[in-house]
């Protein structure tokens, strides 16, 4: 699994952001499958959370486009304890098979956000087959 925490002050706002790029270890096993994701606002924000501030977690294989895995309205960032999960289903894209690595990012979403305080805790769990 990932798992990352998210300073909403101090991160790049208006574009996606790579965190983390998980290796596909050489086991013998050649698919990866997303199981479970999710975003928790870890710690409120206290102020600047205005329309369109959403932090949105993604991720991307390659140079394919990121999917988005949880987006937690920029209204729910003042509430600690709000959890945004994702319970991927079949017709999801979050399967890859004979893949090197990919790429857990975030984005919040307005490049102006004046937020104060928060922090977003994200998680994601993989398994091999």
């Amino acid at each position: 699994g990932v798992r990352g925490v998210v300073n909403l002050t101090k991160c790049t706002k208006g574009s996606d952001v790579t965190f983390f790029t998980w290796t596909v270890p050489s086991i013998g096993l050649k698919n990866v499958r997303l199981v479970y994701a999710q975003a928790r606002v870890a710690i409120a924000a206290a102020s600047g959370n205005a329309t369109d501030d959403d932090f949105i977690l993604k991720v991307k294989q390659g140079t394919s486009s990121a999917v988005s895995l949880a987006t937690i309205a920029a209204a729910s960032l003042s509430t600690a304890g709000t959890i945004v999960p994702k319970l991927p289903v079949s017709a999801d894209a979050l399967s890859w098979s004979s893949v090197a690595s990919l790429s857990f990012q975030y984005n919040q979403t307005d490049a102006s956000a004046n937020l104060t305080g928060g922090a977003v805790e994200v998680y994601a769990l993989l398994e091999m087959f």
